[in-house]
C-alpha cells in the first residue's frame, strides 16, 4: 500500500492501478480491491469524450466561481472603505517603506521614471 501511495503521490496512476492488481491477485484482501476501485472512479471521466468535456466544464466553472467570489469580496470591501482603511493604517505606521517602495507615475508629459545616470548611459536615445 505505501509503493501504491507513492506512486499516486507522483501521479502515476496507472503504475498505481497495476500494483494494486498484482498486490491483489497475489494476496487477495479487500483493501487492494477498494483502493483500485477507487482509483478506477477517479479515472471514469477518461471513458468517453463527453463524460471527459463535462468534468473539464465542471472544473473551469468551478474555478472561475471561486475567482469571482474573490473579486465580489474585495469590492465588498473596497466600498465598505475597510481595505481603503487598512491601506492607510500601515502607511501611517510606517512611512518611510511604503514611500519608497512605491514610485508615483511622472508628473510632467515625456518625464521619465529613470534616474538621468541610468538614462545616459541606455545604449538608445530616447525621444524627445
Amino acid at each position: 500500500m505505501q509503493a501504491v501511495r507513492l506512486q499516486l503521490f507522483r501521479e502515476n496512476i496507472g503504475g498505481a492501478l497495476d500494483l494494486l492488481e498484482a498486490a491483489h491477485a497475489t494476496h487477495p484482501d479487500p483493501r487492494y480491491a477498494e483502493q483500485a476501485a477507487k482509483i478506477r472512479g477517479w479515472l471514469q471521466h477518461l471513458g468517453s469524450r463527453e463524460a471527459y468535456l463535462a468534468a473539464q466544464e465542471a472544473q473551469y466553472r468551478q474555478l472561475r466561481w471561486r475567482a469571482g467570489l474573490k473579486l465580489l469580496e474585495k469590492r465588498i470591501r473596497i466600498l465598505l472603505g475597510r481595505k481603503t482603511r487598512k491601506m492607510v493604517e500601515r502607511r501611517t505606521h510606517n512611512p518611510s517603506s511604503s514611500s519608497s517602495s512605491v514610485r508615483s507615475p511622472p508628473s510632467r508629459r515625456g518625464a521619465c521614471w529613470m534616474p538621468a545616470a541610468a538614462r545616459a548611459a541606455w545604449p538608445w536615445r530616447w525621444p524627445r
